[in-house]
């Protein structure tokens, strides 16, 4: 049982360590200006004034015309979809919302985060007390939100916008014209600001990602700018060699707690068939496809929020773990073909299959789409196996159970 116990308490670690390279990074400021001082009051007063228009028209909604609206006040979380969405009125709590086009009022308070994809987002002077997670084609923010998480392809903060915190996103273009109190995170090809060059429009730090180096008056930035490595420096030959290294290391971990942890679940990938194999690649297509109708249907029920995160976790780190799967496979054909069956040729032949599936993702206009069918084909395996483990123990148990009856008599 102890020991038992150990390989769990073993897995749990290997886990966060393996998902803890996953996150954002987030600097606080280490110092306080006047202009912060006065950003906060803007912010402060914008709220007030939200607050205010809030109270004056929470009781007329006739006005609104979208297919979707909030009622005067929402005691909850809430969840919207439909073609055009918009959201006018209190919301004491989170907001989930999957639409073509979504639009946050000017009278609009939502309590907790606001998570948002859709075509077109556009927060018309409404106030988003927490965070907002966003994807679309187009974002556009004219209110007061604490943080941003977007991706997308045109970014705009409009004059009128104030993030109370930090600023991350990942667009083709980003316009900055209104103000971020704290850092922001930009990657884009083309960054702008507001036409007045004496203004403020970072109170803290801003680091960016771009092909071209940005240009700015002193004093739109209170703090440092500094720009990442861009694609030459990834494709240098010391990126290349961190890359591998760390594709082994990965591997190495996996293949190693696997034969520890599960190593019938070993014996059946590295005996796997052709049949099998095609069986594992159609499951590993189909699994995403069959999350995401699952998960969109979670979300709208009233208590599958809880299973949708569990169940996206458990997805992003099966595909974190499927490319070493497939390794593993590989592995199984080549301990096969050198008739070489010990543990330790198999940990290496899965570390030299690791680095040529991650060298084949290199090759021009296929590797992308190589290293999908990488990924999809692990996460098959994974799955079929497990499921084969349960039915397979019954099997090999049946054949038992009749070979010793045959014996006996």
């Amino acid at each position: 049982m102890l020991k038992n116990k150990s390989k769990i308490f073993i897995l749990f670690i290997t886990c966060v360590v393996l998902l803890s390279t996953v996150c954002f990074a987030t600097v606080e400021p280490t110092t306080t200006s006047a202009e912060e001082t006065s950003a906060t009051q803007t912010a402060e007063n914008t709220a007030v004034e939200n607050t205010d228009a809030t109270n004056d028209t929470s009781t007329d909604t006739s006005s609104d015309v979208s297919t979707d609206t909030t009622s005067a006040w929402t005691n909850s979380d809430l969840y919207l979809t439909g073609d055009k969405v918009s959201v006018s009125n209190v919301v004491d709590g989170n907001a989930f919302i999957f639409a073509n086009e979504v639009t946050i009022e000017s009278t609009a308070e939502i309590g907790g985060d606001l998570f948002v994809c859709a075509s077109k987002l556009t927060v018309n002077g409404g106030y988003v007390y927490s965070s907002i997670f966003a994807f679309a084609n187009e974002i556009s923010i004219n209110g007061v939100v604490y943080d941003v998480y977007a991706a997308c392809t045109n970014f705009t903060l409009e004059s009128n916008g104030f993030v109370y915190r930090d600023l991350k996103v990942s667009a083709d273009h980003v316009a900055i014209e209104g103000k971020v109190r704290r850092n922001a995170f930009i990657t884009a090809n083309d960054i702008t600001f507001g036409e007045y060059t004496d203004t403020t429009y970072i109170y803290g730090n801003l680091s960016y990602t771009s092909p071209n180096e940005l240009s700015v008056e002193e004093g739109m930035i209170a703090g440092e700018v500094t720009r990442q490595e861009t694609s030459a420096t990834s494709s240098s030959p010391v990126s290349y060699i961190t890359n591998a290294l760390s594709i082994l290391l990965i591997t190495f971990i996996v293949v190693l707690l696997l034969i520890w942890l599960a190593p019938n679940f070993v014996k059946r990938v590295t005996n796997m068939g052709i049949a099998k194999s095609f069986a594992s690649l159609g499951i590993g297509i189909a699994t995403p496809i069959v999350a995401i109708l699952v998960g969109l249907l979670l979300i709208l029920s009233i208590v599958g929020v809880t299973v949708f995160s569990s169940m996206f976790v458990g997805l992003v780190f099966l595909a974190m773990l499927a490319t070493s799967i497939t390794s593993l496979f590989v592995a199984g054909l080549l301990a096969k073909a050198f008739k070489k069956t010990s543990n330790v040729t198999l940990v290496l032949f899965t570390l030299i299959s690791s680095l040529v599936l991650w060298g084949l993702g290199f090759i021009p206009y296929i590797g992308w789409f190589l290293s999908i069918i990488f990924v999809l084909f692990g996460i098959g395996t994974t799955l079929v196996n497990i499921v084969y483990t349960k039915e397979g123990t019954k099997k090999e148990k049946k054949v038992a159970e009749t070979s010793s009856s045959e014996e006996t008599k």
